[in-house]
């Protein structure tokens, strides 16, 4: 692993080294020092988002790139159809792997705790956390003995911090809402193994999501999800995790799929068991990467 302070650095290691292989990963500035370069070899070009972050495509030159590799045949169609990129530019489809050893099912004492909505992201538009607020709101009139609890946002500004504390309270939920800004990467499976030993799942209210990074990690812990069919989500939560798949923004849907994720435990514990068996069999390191290498041995040999 090189991490190269400057442009010449970068520049002296690719001239140094000759890669066969260049995989740039969002990130536009390379292309001036691979240009550069004497680099003979093949450029791949991933994008892992659909955010105003890759705005940079459409004025990147993208004459020099050999291949694109996206997690979601989703995130495919954006760039064709919103960006522009070109078809003649070879397309691969690799979704993102996640370390089975960390993400599993612990053992935690939930103890008398009540059961447990979990809601993970950052405070802002694109993960709705004002439909959650409002669906969660609806929830606990129905299920009075379950708190609400959402994971992340320590990086938000101070004013969606404020609306995010006077909506919890203009929706009365105060003494039923718990907020955890941060959450040590170490400490998530553990956080979803006592929300799922409280009886209780994750929700998610996205707009949009090019993948659903979270919803894979909830599900090898079996703690079940609720998801909206948008962005690459339905590509992920594929076959029978459907069944916890509502329309997208229609929060009413999302309540049905809560209230009956909170009284038949039959049906929520067969989503938990399909989910850990789904994202083992797709989503470990294992065929992930085999999957990843053929692609790459497919793209040097094109």
């Amino acid at each position: 692993m090189y991490k190269p302070k400057t442009d010449d650095e970068l520049k002296e290691l690719i001239n140094k080294n000759n890669y066969d292989l260049i995989i740039n990963v969002d990130t536009e500035e390379a292309y001036e020092v691979i240009h550069a370069s004497t680099f003979q070899g093949k450029v791949i070009h991933e994008v892992h988002g659909t955010s105003k972050r890759i705005e940079y495509l459409k004025w990147l030159d993208v004459s020099t790139i050999d291949a694109l590799i996206t997690p979601t045949q989703y995130v495919m169609d954006v760039l064709r159809k919103e960006y522009n990129v070109s078809t003649n530019i070879p397309a691969y489809v690799t979704p993102n792997c996640l370390e089975l050893e960390h993400f599993y099912p612990r053992s935690v004492s939930a103890g008398e705790q009540p059961r447990v909505m979990l809601w993970i992201g950052k405070i802002n538009d694109h993960k709705n956390w004002r439909g959650f607020i409002e669906l969660a709101a609806d929830y606990t009139e129905t299920y009075p003995d379950s708190e609400i609890w959402m994971a992340g946002g320590e990086t938000a500004s101070p004013r969606p911090v404020k609306e995010l504390l006077a909506y919890v309270e203009e929706h009365k939920l105060m003494n039923k809402w718990r907020w955890l800004p941060r959450v040590e990467y170490e400490a998530m499976p553990h956080l979803y193994s006592f929300v799922a030993q409280t009886g209780g799942f994750t929700m998610s209210t996205s707009t949009n999501e090019s993948f659903g990074m979270t919803l894979i990690e909830a599900l090898a812990c079996e703690c079940p999800v609720i998801a909206p069919n948008v962005g690459g989500i339905p590509e992920v939560l594929r076959g029978s995790l459907q069944r916890a798949m509502y329309p997208g923004n229609d929060l009413q849907g999302a309540l049905s799929l809560a209230g009956k994720m909170s009284e038949d435990q039959q049906w929520r514990m067969s989503l938990a068991k399909e989910g850990r068996e789904e994202v083992a069999a797709r989503y470990g390191v294992e065929p992930v990467v085999d999957h990843y290498f053929s692609t790459l041995q497919t793209i040097v040999n094109q």
